[in-house]
């Protein structure tokens, strides 16, 4: 991992376009007279993965509609609807 465990966001600009991701391992190499830089990572949307996001379940009791389902997740969350 990358600072202490937590990925760095990177923005490359390859051919004029814009790439942001999340750097999550740094290796280094030197010999002589040459030095190289590996940085892997994934994309933003890594953080609602493991290792960085909990895994959360939940249930209901009675039938729900997918937009009722996402509004109980986004409250859950302390994410403001409307």
């Amino acid at each position: 991992m990358v600072l202490g465990g937590s990925p760095v966001e990177l923005e490359a600009t390859i051919n004029g376009t814009a790439y942001r991701l999340l750097a999550e391992r740094l290796s280094r190499e030197r010999t002589f007279g040459q030095s190289t830089v590996k940085v892997s990572g994934r994309g933003k949307s890594a953080v609602l993965d493991a290792p960085y996001a909990p895994t959360m379940t939940f249930t209901n009791s009675g039938d729900r509609t997918a937009q009722q389902l996402m509004a109980d997740a986004l409250q859950v969350n302390g994410v403001p609807i409307g």
